[in-house]
C-alpha cells in the first residue's frame, strides 16, 4: 500500500470512528474499517476476530438496556409504594 493510500485509509477510519462512536450505545457500528483478524486486549480479556469484537459492543448495549429497565422498574416500584 502506498503512503498516499495508507494516509487516505487512516483519515477515512478516523472519520468513521468520529461519526459512529458517539452513537455506540444506540446503534451498531459498521465494522467496515476493521479487518477480520482484529485483535483487542484490555486488562481483563482478549478478543480475536471481527465477530468477537462485535460481541463486546453487543454486550455493552445489552447491559445498558438492562440497567435502564432496572431503573424504570425501580422508579415504578418506588412510586407505587408512596401511593
Amino acid at each position: 500500500m502506498s503512503d498516499r493510500a495508507y494516509t487516505s485509509q487512516v483519515k477515512n477510519n478516523i472519520e468513521t470512528l468520529r461519526a459512529e462512536l458517539p452513537h455506540l450505545f444506540e446503534t451498531d457500528l459498521s465494522y467496515d474499517i476493521y479487518t477480520k483478524d482484529i485483535y483487542f486486549q484490555d486488562p481483563i480479556s482478549i478478543f480475536k476476530s471481527k465477530f468477537n469484537y462485535r460481541i463486546i459492543f453487543w454486550t455493552l448495549r445489552l447491559e445498558l438496556v438492562e440497567v435502564a429497565m432496572f431503573e424504570v422498574s425501580s422508579n415504578i416500584s418506588a412510586h407505587r409504594s408512596r401511593a
